[in-house]
């Protein structure tokens, strides 16, 4: 094995896992699983929990859970960012959707319009997978990373609003887009 930095409580793991694996063929080990003052490199790591090297149900294998957080920071920025085109289609259906309310009706015309127009109602719906996304995504992640990433659905917006209702895209506007992706970015190489 390869020995270098790594976290004490994966060395942990990884020894309880080998310690496991021998008392299950029913050999004894010389000496205690793998001291903690011997980290193990992540990389050298992966012949340990090989399957087929320990003879071993992966369901007893002992995981890190930064291996988990890692998958599930993931995992949620993936979510977000679905979140983010989710928002920006419904925002886009909406806008679509208000080109078929009655311009001159009294209010009570407004409201129906509003709940009958078929692309103002998909527009909702996305709004809600929306919501939900974000909800699934903020369980594991940190509101903090996940919440600024919200900001791309301006730079969503403003691109769908060229290419669709042929707005024009000033250069104070194309700048603003471009310091909210930089934004974004920046947050999310803080952690």
């Amino acid at each position: 094995m390869h020995f270098g930095h790594a976290n004490p409580a994966f060395t942990r793991g990884v020894g309880m896992a080998i310690y496991q694996a021998h008392r299950s063929r029913g050999k004894r080990l010389s000496c205690s699983p793998i001291p903690l003052s011997i980290p193990l490199r992540v990389r050298s790591v992966r012949a340990v929990y090989n399957r087929e090297s320990l003879n071993v149900p992966t369901s007893r294998l002992v995981t890190h859970p930064l291996l988990d957080q890692v998958s599930q920071r993931t995992r949620s920025l993936l979510l977000v960012f679905l979140c983010t085109l989710f928002g920006a289609a419904a925002q886009i259906l909406m806008k679509i959707g208000t080109k078929g309310l009655p311009a001159g009706g009294t209010f009570v015309d407004t409201i129906i319009g509003i709940f009958t127009n078929p692309y103002l109602f998909a527009g909702y719906s996305l709004y809600g997978l929306s919501a939900v996304l974000l909800i699934l995504a903020l369980r594991h992640g940190e509101l903090s990373i996940l919440y600024p990433v919200i900001a791309l659905t301006y730079v969503w917006v403003a691109i769908l609003s060229v290419v669709i209702f042929h707005e024009d895209m000033p250069p104070l506007r194309i700048l603003g887009i471009a310091t909210v992706v930089v934004g974004v970015a920046v947050l999310g190489r803080s952690r």
